[in-house]
């Protein structure tokens, strides 16, 4: 199984874009600044399966750890997975799970280069959820951002094709 997988963050508040009003009404989201986010991981196969997970605050060792797991649960079978460099991919919580885990055997793991966001796919999944489908809308608080989150990632896993068309 090939996949591909990258982390993101997503704020309260999302990414302006153009929109349509009417000639001398200026539309005015209205929003507190908090500058608060979740972090999302996410991995995707070439068929445009997909696992995530959000968390709240940054990833660290022991958090991709879980993920890796969650991977392995997943799919059953051998996983070569394409990733970046991040830090946090590379700790000693990694490293001692890669060594001494039974099951992280079936992992095969494959960094990119630095900036090359060309060469992940997931990170079209990224452009697509913050820059289409969240587009021009906030979050009052956390809890709202995960049910935003988790509602944007349900419809890319039932329309397969999005998440194809993006590996």
């Amino acid at each position: 199984m090939l996949l591909t997988s990258d982390e993101a963050g997503f704020n309260l508040l999302s990414s302006r874009m153009r929109t349509y009003a009417p000639c001398g009404q200026t539309p005015v989201l209205q929003q507190d600044c908090k500058y608060t986010h979740l972090s999302v991981i996410a991995a995707i196969s070439p068929a445009g399966d997909m696992v995530k997970e959000v968390i709240d605050g940054n990833f660290d060792g022991k958090i991709i750890v879980d993920f890796l797991k969650k991977l392995l649960n997943t799919f059953k079978k051998e996983i070569h997975l394409i990733w970046d460099g991040a830090k946090c991919h590379c700790g000693k919580a990694v490293k001692h799970f890669l060594a001494t885990d039974k099951e992280a055997k079936r992992l095969f793991l494959y960094r990119i280069p630095p900036y090359s966001p060309e060469l992940n796919p997931t990170e079209q999944l990224w452009n697509h959820a913050k820059n289409v489908v969240l587009k021009n809308t906030f979050s009052k608080n956390k809890t709202e951002l995960r049910a935003k989150i988790d509602i944007t990632f349900d419809n890319i896993q039932i329309k397969k094709e999005i998440g194809r068309a993006h590996v």
